[in-house]
């Protein structure tokens, strides 16, 4: 697992690289092609949660329970 603030690094290169039209990323001797803004999105979310679970944030869940009468 990577440390907290690689991470950070790595996210803040996603959201340029997510919020730049190009859609290749050169970094060092490695070429990344991304195919559409759902593979960002999807990217940003694992880490969000790379980054919550490094910094000893335990993830929130919410359940909603809505009832009615049946009428």
């Amino acid at each position: 697992m990577a440390v907290l603030t690689e991470l950070e690094k790595q996210k803040a290169k996603l959201d340029a690289a997510r919020f730049n039209p190009a859609k290749s990323i050169q970094h060092g001797d490695k070429s990344v092609v991304n195919r559409s803004a759902t593979d960002l999105r999807m990217i940003n979310a694992d880490l969000n949660k790379e980054i919550a679970q490094a910094g000893g944030k335990r993830r929130t869940r919410q359940i909603r329970f809505i009832t009615n009468r049946g009428l």
